[in-house]
Order: C-alpha cells, then structure tokens, then sequence
C-alpha cells in the first residue's frame, strides 16, 4: 500500500458534540463532506494510511481527502479548473436590458449611463447566443436579466426570454430565468408573463429597514422607496420565489436594525424565499464606501439571526469565483458587445460582439488570469476563489486580471457552512 497524505484541499474543522470530539474534513474541489471523530482522523495521519482499513483509505482517496505522496496537487488543480471553466454542461447569461434607472443608490457600482438595448439588438444577441447552445447542447441553460433597472425595458426581456424558452423547450433543455431588480418598478402582469417562459427567481436589493434603506437607496428624483418596494413584492408574492439581497456599510452600526426588515415582510404579506447578505463594495467613483467585507463577524450575526427566522443560509459552500473565470457565462450589454462582468461600464473590457462573434484573442487574455506562487501552489482555498472578483481588483488596483484575495473571511465562512453541515448531518443521524 502506498503512504498517503492529507490534500492540500482538505480543510479540518474541529466539531464538539455531545462531548465527542469529532473532524469534519471538506474537500475544497470535490466539494466532499465526511465527518469522523478525531482519534480516527489522526490515527490515518499519523500512520499516512498504512496499516488502515483499505476501504477507508480507498474512500478518503476517493473523495480527494486524502492523496498518494508525491502526487502533484497544482497539476490537480489546473486540471479541474480547465475542465470546470470551459464546462457546457450549464450554459449562463446575464443580459443588461438598460443602463438606465429610476433611483440614485449612494454605491452604484455603475456609472449613470442612458443606455437601453433595442428590440433588434436583442434579437442578434439571442441569434448568437442560441447558436451557442444549439452547437453545445447543454444539461441545461440558466440565464439572468439585470442592468441598472430592467423593469426600463421589461418589454425587451420578455421579447427575449419567449425566443430562450420555447428554444430550450425544443431541444428538451431545461431553461431558468431570473431577474435582478431594485423592485421600484414591479408589477404582477409582467411577472406572470414571464413565469410562463421561465422566470425562476427574483433577486431584489433592499438595504435594511426604511429609515436605512430610503436613506440609501432614494428615487432618482429623491424620495423613499422602501414602502413602494414592500407593496410591489406583496403584489407579487406567490407568483415566483422572491430572494432579497441585503446589502450594508460594515463601517456603520445600520447593519444592527435589519432584523426589523424581517417583521416587514410579515407586515406586508411578502413571502419571502432567501435572503442573502452583502457588504456595500468599493467602486472605483468617488464613494465614502470604502470598508468593503470588513468584520465577517457582522456577516455570520446576520445570517444566525435569519436563520432564526427561518431563512435558510449556507445553502451551498461559500464562494469568490468569478464569472469572468468562466468559458461559457455570457454578459450581453445593450449594444449586443459581449463583456466579462455586468458591473462594468457600458461595453469595456469587451472580448467580443454578437454581430462578430467572439475575439479569441481577447478571451483567452480574460480566462487564463495568471495567479501568484502562493496563491497556485500553497492556497487551500483555491477551488473556491481562483483569484477573485475581477471587479474588486479593478476598483482596488486598478487591474481586472488582479487578484482579490478575501482568504481570512472566505475561511470563516467556510467554517460555519461546514459547521452547519455537521450539525444538520448528527441532527438527522
């Protein structure tokens, strides 16, 4: 038998229950889960799998817990990411409908840009794009309308998801819509329009309760919003799952108030699916937001006290990837350019337009970001990052090939997801 090692990839957290001391080990591209108590866990260590009980040795090598020395784990790497980001199992898409919207939020990201994708453009895009998936042939197609504010042209997005839908439908591709909104603007005959060519969710950005939220998120005019949001999700709600996108300033204590945000929905009648947190990020305008992630611990307070209202959390592992690291996720901008991230401005750092097909050159610049030593060769969290959000280290460095290392948080996070998995697993055992 050959001695064998913990992966580079394996994370250990150590889990107390009932007074037994146990390891639950996470395997960072696998994505395996095993719980096992400690005692075990080291006696596999210590004797690197010699002497054990072959089944268990054979399952950890199995599950990428535990690898052959001398097998070279950047190679592993490299080899899984290459398959992963030129992966057509599912094939994604983010189309920005409109650069225009109706409200001045203190932290967009996004220049104010009177842009509005016209009915033709949208037809050569799906034109494009369709070809894309009738040569692929995908598991399954999963797109996303957002922009500054797609209700400004919802009538181009249903346009749009009819072609998608009946499309997939013909080829017996499962297809899945969402769509990004700030809510202001919603209205129950334009969702059930688009549930009929399938929406699936609705992402909409609230940023606590009213006092905080209108405070942040004004009509473009000025003006408060929240209560206009709250009485179009009521409208709505039941029609298509409803997921809220809390974001706050982890400089300020607002973040302490937005449980009560929680008491509205009931208030309103909003039936509420997910709710999801996020620190207000660093742009590269002039923003007094320039905290970014700051304490995770503000994170993981918020999450507890959703959960205990029952929103579920950590339904998947924590995750920095981005969509730019990926061959077949597409961002369609207004003028059918094809661009890297829908946080950008109106067509830069474009690879490609829908007319022309897409440059070669300039993709393969964009998918193969060149990662530092440590990063390559020593990170452990790797699988779950590859280098971060692009836009960060654009408003960071000043580079959208930079890194954006968030690997103190992203551990903490991994921590409690695999924690809550442990305890979900001896709950049920």
């Amino acid at each position: 038998m050959y001695p064998y090692h913990k992966s580079r990839f394996t994370v250990v957290i150590p889990i107390i229950h009932e007074g037994r001391d146990l390891a639950a080990l996470y395997h960072t591209i696998s994505g395996a889960f095993l719980l096992c108590s400690r005692e075990e866990w080291t006696a596999v260590l210590d004797s690197r799998g010699i002497g054990c009980d072959r089944a268990t040795v054979e399952h950890l090598c199995g599950q990428g817990i535990l690898v052959t020395d001398g097998a070279d784990e950047t190679a592993v790497y490299e080899n899984w990411k290459l398959q992963h980001v030129y992966s057509p199992l599912t094939i994604k898409s983010k189309m920005i409908a409109t650069r225009r919207c109706n409200m001045r939020c203190k932290y967009c990201l996004i220049d104010k840009e009177v842009r509005d994708m016209s009915s033709e453009t949208a037809r050569e895009i799906d034109k494009f794009y369709l070809g894309v998936i009738r040569e692929a042939r995908p598991l399954a197609v999963s797109d996303e309308a957002g922009g500054a504010e797609t209700m400004l042209n919802a009538g181009v997005l249903i346009e749009s998801a009819v072609r998608r839908f009946y499309f997939c439908e013909g080829l017996g591709i499962p297809y899945s819509l969402g769509m990004v909104t700030n809510g202001s603007l919603l209205d129950r005959r334009t969702i059930e329009l688009l549930t009929a060519v399938g929406l699936k969710t609705i992402r909409v950005s609230i940023a606590g309760p009213a006092r905080i939220h209108d405070a942040l998120r004004p009509f473009k005019g000025s003006g408060g919003t929240y209560e206009v949001i709250m009485r179009n999700l009521a409208a709505i709600s039941g029609l298509v799952p409803i997921m809220i996108e809390c974001q706050y300033d982890s400089a300020a204590q607002d973040h302490e108030a937005i449980p009560e945000m929680f008491d509205d929905f009931d208030r309103y009648g909003v039936a509420v699916d997910k709710i999801r947190f996020c620190p207000i990020l660093q742009t590269r305008t002039d923003s007094p937001f320039q905290s970014g992630m700051g304490d995770p611990e503000i994170y993981l307070r918020l999450t507890a006290e959703a959960r205990k209202r029952g929103y579920s959390q950590f339904d998947a592992p924590p995750s920095n990837r981005c969509a730019a690291d990926f061959r077949y996720h597409y961002v369609f901008d207004t003028g059918g350019e094809i661009t890297p991230c829908p946080a950008l401005q109106g067509g830069e750092f474009a690879y490609g337009d829908v007319r022309k097909g897409v440059d070669f050159v300039a993709e393969s610049q964009i998918l193969m970001r060149r990662l530092p030593d440590k990063c390559l060769h020593e990170c452990d969290l790797l699988p779950i990052c590859m280098g971060g959000c692009r836009q960060q280290a654009l408003a960071t460095q000043g580079d959208f090939s930079g890194i954006d290392c968030r690997y103190d948080s992203l551990r903490i996070f991994l921590q409690s997801y695999v924690r809550e998995k442990a305890e979900e697993t001896l709950a049920s055992a």
